[in-house]
């Protein structure tokens, strides 16, 4: 029998927490990602969903869950690390924002993240003149299964935060 590592444990509450806003009409999840690093033996899981009401997608939001090799084993073997993932979550615009929101936007996510998260923001423009701004707030600490049930908080404070920046937009 398969014993599943701390990862996948988190994995598969982070799933069903996310897809029951999904089935709840609150969001809706457009894309979803099981990646296997075979070159460094890491796994990477996300899933990007919207506000269900955002029709053009001017906002995505992605949380994603990610382990090394060492979080991987750390179950298995004695190593300084220990069992669990780190948490990335994602605010793509898919709209051009003007400076001052640009600015409001970077403000409002510091104000709401800072003590956990670190944020860095990416600014992406297309040969048609396209822009779409990616702000990615990349937790300090992993979550492991001692604290699983911070998963529900991120998941809905993630949601909450979109469909605030939603109206910004």
């Amino acid at each position: 029998m398969f014993d599943p590592t701390a990862y996948e444990n988190l994995k598969v509450v982070f799933e069903g927490i996310v897809y029951d806003y999904d089935l709840n009409e609150e969001i809706t999840i457009i894309e979803r990602n099981d990646y296997i690093n075979l070159a460094d033996m890491s796994r990477t899981y996300n899933l990007s969903f919207m506000n269900k009401n955002d029709r053009n997608q001017l906002l995505i939001m992605k949380i994603e869950l990610k382990a090394n090799f060492q979080q991987l084993v750390a179950e298995w073997y004695p190593m300084n690390e220990r069992p669990g993932a780190n948490i990335n979550v994602h605010f793509n615009v898919n709209t051009k924002l003007d400076e001052v929101l640009e600015k409001r936007v970077s403000k409002f996510l510091k104000k709401n993240y800072e003590k956990m998260y670190n944020l860095e923001q990416i600014t992406n423009v297309y040969q048609d003149q396209k822009m779409t701004y990616q702000f990615i707030l990349k937790r300090h600490e992993e979550i492991t299964e001692n604290n699983m049930e911070e998963l529900h908080d991120i998941v809905n404070e993630t949601i909450n935060n979109g469909n605030y920046l939603l109206t910004m937009l």
